[in-house]
Order: C-alpha cells, then structure tokens, then sequence
C-alpha cells in the first residue's frame, strides 16, 4: 500500500535557507511528484541541488513504511500483535542489580564523555566534514550512531566524494548540511552526487 504523504523534516529548513520562494515551491512539487509517481520532473534553479538529499530520505522512509505493512501483515495473520506482559520477568532484579533503584537512576541530561575509541572516530569524521557548524548537535547525533571502524571508513569515502561535487561547491557550500543533519539522516547511503568540471575532467576545466 502506497503512502499518501510525505514526512517533512525540521532539518529541511536548513537544506532550503538559501532557495528563494519559487525554488521552495517547485522543490515541494518535485517531492510530491516523486513520492506519488517515482518521477520529480524537470528542476532548472536551485532546488536540482537540494532534491537529491530529500529525494534519499524519501526512498528511506517509504521503505521504513514498506517493511512496517508487512510486519503488521504479518501480526494480523498471527492474531495480532503480541501483548507485552505487565511484569517482564527479571525486570525489578535486574534494575536492582543494576543499581537504577528509586532516587539512584542517572539523570537523562547528565553529560557522558565519549569513550576513547568513539571519540578518536568522531574527531576524524568533524576533520573530514567541510562545514564546521553545531559541533555539539554532532557529537550528540555521532554518540546515538556509534559508528564502527567499517563504517567510519564508508563515511570518510562518501564525505569525499561529496565534497567534490557540484552541490556541495555551489556558492561557497551553502548548500551543504549542518554535520548533525548528515548524520541523523544517513547522508553516507545518498546516490553519488554530480562531480564538479575539475573532478570530470582531471582538474581542467572547459
């Protein structure tokens, strides 16, 4: 069963600062068009460079949407989805030997220091990002990822590759996103962005 919506992201505000209203408003088209159809059409100004990002996080959350019908499909031929029990077994002990009783639990906003591998891992991903903003945010969305070392390296590659393309070179990177924004939303499994004349053409431009 198709979707008869799409999510819009907070994030999106900081992909479209920079489009002017008319450029906002073929972008929203274009996501419509392309959530409903498959096909975004023809995009001439600046929103062509905006699209491809959303368009990843569209393709994403329709297959979030897919897997979560055939689970339910699932569940309804089973009877339904399984009630939870109202005492989990082991779970007053295993709070108790965990030292979270009443008054003793952490509190949430209590500010945990990375370990030292993650930490290492995240100074190399924020010297390998080009756009230096919300350093904070980006640890935050770094620690709730907790790439390994396989991943890191598929992250360091994409980085790459996009800071040579045309999108993220267009007027000075204003169109590139914040870091957290790349993380939370999985940026490293966009499709490959269009390289820039230098990288097409081995550093000549035409």
């Amino acid at each position: 069963m198709a979707r008869e919506y799409i999510c819009l992201y907070h994030s999106y505000l900081d992909a479209i600062q920079a489009l002017s209203d008319a450029e906002r408003g073929r972008l929203l088209t274009a996501m419509l068009n392309y959530a409903l159809t498959g096909d975004a059409g023809h995009l001439s100004g600046n929103e062509r460079f905006v699209f491809p990002i959303i368009k990843s996080q569209i393709d994403r959350d329709n297959a979030k949407y897919t897997r979560q019908c055939e689970k339910n499909a699932i569940n309804g031929k089973s009877g339904g989805r399984p009630k939870k029990p109202k005492n989990p077994v082991g779970f007053f002990e295993n709070e108790k030997s965990q030292g979270k009783g009443k008054g003793e639990r952490k509190d949430k906003g209590e500010n945990i220091p990375l370990p030292s591998p993650l930490g290492g891992r995240f100074d190399r991903f924020w010297s390998a990002y080009p756009r230096k903003a919300g350093k904070g945010a980006a640890l935050k969305a770094f620690q709730k990822l907790n790439p390994g070392e396989e991943l890191l390296e598929q992250m360091l590659e994409t980085i790459r590759q996009q800071k040579s393309s045309i999108q993220w070179q267009e007027e000075g990177g204003r169109f590139i996103p914040h870091p957290a924004t790349w993380l939370n939303q999985g940026r490293w499994e966009d499709e490959p962005l269009e390289p820039a004349e230098e990288e097409l053409y081995g550093g000549e431009t035409l």
